[in-house]
């Protein structure tokens, strides 16, 4: 699913399945401290001044967390300065930038994946949601029996997160 070290100050999280991404946006927060400033902003409403001001160095020295979520709804401008941020991240700053492989950024995204750990969080196909079931449980420790998924999947369907919250 990654690509580099979790250490990565930035991360790239690409796909459309937006609980998947969610999930890995999550998880990159949390392996931050938890005095970190957390800050969430969507690519289509940040303005180039705001952008600018997330992404430089703090003069606090304080460690933060960035995130821009549908990252192909922004403008050419800011995506520039966005991927300017993740070429040469800011001290102390993890940048995660949220995109979903399509729109009017697309070009975008190669560069975007040479200069970030990426996360791939594509839509999953039957194999692949069967296997992510049992991967749900297993986080929870217990071994379903491939009955009890194909149960879980024939009466909840596609969905992930309705597919998680029936399991937990």
């Amino acid at each position: 699913m990654s690509r580099m070290s979790s250490h990565s100050p930035v991360h790239f999280v690409v796909g459309e399945d937006e609980f998947l991404a969610e999930r890995a946006t999550q998880a990159i927060i949390d392996q931050a401290s938890p005095a970190a400033e957390v800050t969430v902003l969507r690519g289509g409403d940040v303005a180039e001044g705001e952008l600018l001001q997330v992404t430089s160095p703090s003069l606090f020295a304080q460690e933060r967390v960035v995130v821009i979520k549908d990252t192909e709804l922004a403008g050419k401008d800011p995506t520039e300065l966005l991927l300017q941020a993740a070429v040469d991240p800011a001290p102390g700053m993890t940048l995660v930038v949220v995109h979903s492989g399509k729109g009017r950024n697309k070009s975008y995204v190669a560069k975007f994946r040479k200069a970030a750990e990426v996360h791939e969080v594509g839509t999953l196909n039957q194999r692949e949601r069967q296997t992510w079931v049992q991967n749900e449980f297993r986080r929870r420790g217990v071994r379903p029996t491939p009955d009890v998924v194909g149960a879980l999947l024939e009466s909840v369907g596609s969905d992930l997160r309705e597919l998680a919250s029936a399991i937990e």
